[in-house]
């Protein structure tokens, strides 16, 4: 049962890493991709810290999460801002942002 849900995490990771990877231009979707692997690696913690029965992982996969909903707030709201800017949003343009 539990080798099911590693497999599952393992799918959730490499579908989020395969969309980080490949040149997408809707920057959304990027945004959906990075909270999914956080979302596996969440899922790994808490399968590893319910077979080792420890809390370690419990407490790591509350970070986790308050890591994504940070992440998630500060690109939104830096999407928000160029949005208001440029009027547009792809990945290409955000190289305007390196200066």
């Amino acid at each position: 049962m539990h080798y099911h849900l590693l497999c599952f995490s393992m799918f959730f990771f490499f579908f989020a890493l395969l969309g980080l990877v490949l040149k997408l231009n809707h920057i959304f979707i990027v945004l959906i991709f990075l909270e999914l692997s956080f979302l596996a690696v969440s899922l790994n913690f808490f399968i590893f810290s319910y077979l080792i029965d420890d809390l370690f992982g419990k407490v790591m996969i509350l970070f986790l999460i308050s890591l994504a909903a940070t992440d998630s707030a500060l690109g939104l709201g830096l999407l928000l801002l160029f949005y208001k800017i440029r009027r547009h949003l792809t990945v290409d343009h955000f190289n305007l942002l390196k200066n």
